[in-house]
């Protein structure tokens, strides 16, 4: 089964907020990391939230760590019947399009803060934040270190 989740880019002077489908290895351990990795900048995060939905962020071969590759935005392999991005008017637009989704992990891109995660709670259908993918790295690559 897959662990879906969004990815999105939020810049309060744009008109909307872009976001995409990630299929595959939704949570924070998973396309958290390769968001940090590879997509922690303005433009590669722009780059990616405005691109379309898309199978994963990771290679299906480990490297010589152990760890799966990220994947570059040129190797992506997009959904071809969403071809287009998810453009929502507002973030509370966003999180109510995340909330009715089937999607467990959302996050979000801000110009100041960087990648920010938000989780689906299930039992009470809320958004909750689960915090800035900076800590939630720093923490995780102390304790698999």
């Amino acid at each position: 089964m897959a662990t879906r989740s969004t990815i999105a880019f939020y810049l309060p002077e744009m008109n909307y907020v872009p976001s995409i489908y990630c299929h595959y290895d939704g949570s924070p351990e998973f396309v958290g990391q390769a968001l940090w990795l590879e997509y922690n900048s303005f433009d590669k995060a722009f780059e990616l939230a405005s691109s379309g939905a898309i199978r994963g962020l990771l290679s299906d071969k480990r490297n010589e760590n152990g760890y799966y590759d990220v994947l570059p935005f040129e190797k992506l392999e997009f959904f071809e019947e969403f071809h287009l991005p998810e453009m929502n008017r507002s973030f509370d637009e966003l999180a109510t399009n995340f909330l009715n989704s089937d999607r467990d992990w959302m996050y979000v891109w801000f110009q100041k803060e960087g990648w920010m995660i938000y989780r689906k709670n299930w039992e009470n259908n809320s958004v909750e934040f689960f915090g800035s993918l900076n800590k939630f790295m720093e923490k995780f690559l102390k304790e698999n270190a």
